[in-house]
C-alpha cells in the first residue's frame, strides 16, 4: 500500500511539473505564429516603434540616398503611419519631384512584425522613401528593403544567397502572404507584399529559373562628343548589375577625359573606361543608370612646322600650330610652292622619309606628338621630279656669203627658254 501511495505521489509531482512546460510550449507556439490580424494600421506601426525603442528591430533614420527628401526615412514613414498620416514618398530615379504620398499597407506592416518574431533583429533600410523606379511598389506602401546585420543574422538563416532568400520567402508564403516581387542576397532583402490570406498557408516550390530583369547603362558625354552606345545589363539573382564600361572614350576639345561618374554625383567614385563596375539595385533602384563623362582642362602646347626647299628656293615660312588635348597638331600646308630649275614640285614629305606619304600644297595635314606639352618641331621637305627638257637647233645662214658657223643644239630650261652663246 505504501508503495502504491508513493507511486501515485510521484506521478502527481511529475504531472504538476509537466503542465507548466506544456503551457509554456503552447504560449511559445502562439507567439511564434502570431498574425496580428487584431491590430489596425496605426497599431501595427506603434508596435514597430515600440520594438525599435526596445532595440528588437532597427528602423533606419538615414540610409544613403534613401534620405534625400525630408520625412522619407524608414522611421519617419513608420511614425507618420502611427499618427494616422500618409507616408512621405521619395523621388524616383531620373526624376526631380517625389511621387504622391501613400498609406503603408497593413499586410506589409504585419509581415515585418512576423518576420521579426521568426528571425529576430534586423534593420529596415527603406519603405516608401528612397530612389526607386517610378513604378516601384515602395511608392505604393507595399515594399520594404531590410537586412540582417553581422552577429544579428540568425544561425537558422543559411549563408547561401538562394537558400537565404527562400527561407524568408517560404516563411511568408507559409503564412499566407501574397508576394508581388522579391529578391535578396546573403543578408539583404527586398519584399513586395500584394496581399494576405492567413488561411492560405501554401508553401510554393522555389522556381528553378528566376525571371530576369534588365537595366540600361547610359553614357553622357557631358559637354563633349562621341559618347559610347548604351549598354543593356541583366541583373544577377541578388539584384546587382555587373558590367564593363565601354573602352570608347568621348572627346572634348581642350579637356582630358578622366572617366565616368554615376548620376554626375560626386558622392560616387569616378570609374575608368573599360573598367569593371557593379550597381546594387537594392540600394540604388532604377531601370536605367546614367554615367557622365568627367573632364579636366589641359594646358596645350604648340609645335613648329618647318618647310625645307630641299635644293630649291622660296620655301614657305614656318608655322606654329597648337596641339589638341590628344597631343595632335592639325594644320594646312601653304598654297605657295618652292621653285627649282629643271624640276617639278610634287609636295611635302615629313623628314624627307619615303616611309611617309607626299602631301600636296594646301592639303590638310597633322602630326601626332604623343604629348600635350608641345615645344618640338617637325620638318617637311620639298619633293621634286626632274623635268624632261627638249632641245632646239640654232642654224646660222651666211645670207649670200660663205663659211657660216655650224648649227648647234640647245637644251630648253624649265621655263622653255633656250639659252646659248653664238
Amino acid at each position: 500500500m505504501k508503495n502504491i501511495t508513493k507511486k501515485i505521489l510521484a506521478f502527481l509531482i511529475a504531472f504538476t511539473m509537466i503542465i507548466p512546460l506544456f503551457l509554456a510550449f503552447q504560449i511559445y507556439q502562439v507567439e511564434a505564429t502570431a498574425t496580428y490580424t487584431h491590430l489596425n494600421r496605426q497599431e501595427l506601426a506603434r508596435e514597430l516603434i515600440r520594438r525599435h525603442n526596445n532595440q528588437q528591430i532597427l528602423i533606419m533614420g538615414a540610409w544613403g540616398s534613401m534620405s534625400t527628401v525630408a520625412g522619407t526615412t524608414s522611421i519617419c514613414n513608420i511614425r507618420q503611419t502611427a499618427e494616422g498620416r500618409m507616408a512621405t514618398t521619395g523621388i524616383p530615379s531620373g526624376q526631380t519631384t517625389p511621387i504622391a504620398n501613400t498609406y503603408l499597407s497593413e499586410d506589409l506592416l504585419r509581415a515585418i512584425l512576423m518576420l521579426n518574431d521568426r528571425f529576430g533583429r534586423f534593420q529596415i533600410n527603406s519603405i516608401a522613401g528612397g530612389r526607386h523606379s517610378r513604378n516601384s511598389n515602395h511608392y505604393r506602401g507595399r515594399a520594404v528593403d531590410f537586412q540582417f546585420l553581422g552577429v544579428y543574422r540568425p544561425a537558422n538563416i543559411p549563408v547561401n544567397a538562394r537558400q537565404n532568400n527562400w527561407s524568408v520567402i517560404t516563411f511568408l508564403r507559409e503564412h499566407g502572404f501574397i508576394l508581388e516581387n522579391y529578391f535578396g542576397d546573403a543578408h539583404h532583402f527586398h519584399i513586395g507584399i500584394l496581399g494576405y490570406n492567413p488561411r492560405g498557408g501554401i508553401v510554393a516550390t522555389p522556381p528553378t529559373v528566376q525571371v530576369t530583369r534588365n537595366v540600361m547603362i547610359i553614357y553622357n558625354a557631358n559637354g563633349g562628343m562621341d559618347a559610347p552606345p548604351n549598354l543593356t545589363v541583366t541583373l544577377d539573382m541578388s539584384g546587382v548589375a555587373r558590367f564593363s564600361h565601354s573602352v570608347t572614350r568621348p572627346f572634348k576639345e581642350g579637356y582630358r577625359f578622366n572617366g565616368w561618374l554615376l548620376n554626375n554625383d560626386s558622392r560616387y567614385p569616378i570609374q575608368v573606361h573599360g573598367g569593371l563596375s557593379t550597381i546594387n539595385t537594392n540600394i540604388i533602384d532604377g531601370d536605367s543608370f546614367e554615367f557622365f563623362a568627367q573632364w579636366s582642362p589641359v594646358e596645350l602646347g604648340t609645335v613648329t612646322i618647318i618647310y625645307n626647299a630641299n635644293g630649291g628656293n622660296n620655301a614657305p615660312s614656318n608655322q606654329t600650330v597648337a596641339l589638341d588635348n590628344n597631343g595632335f597638331a592639325r594644320f594646312n600646308h601653304p598654297t605657295t610652292t618652292p621653285t627649282r630649275n629643271g624640276y617639278t614640285f610634287l609636295g611635302w614629305q615629313i623628314y624627307d622619309d619615303s616611309r611617309y606619304p607626299i602631301e600636296p600644297a594646301g592639303a590638310s595635314a597633322g602630326v601626332n606628338t604623343g604629348s600635350t606639352t608641345g615645344g618640338g618641331s617637325f620638318e617637311f621637305f620639298a619633293q621634286w621630279s626632274p623635268l624632261v627638257l627638249g632641245t632646239v637647233t640654232i642654224i646660222y645662214n651666211a645670207n649670200g656669203g660663205s663659211n657660216a658657223p655650224p648649227s648647234q643644239a640647245v637644251t630648253l630650261d624649265s621655263d622653255g627658254v633656250a639659252r646659248f652663246n653664238h
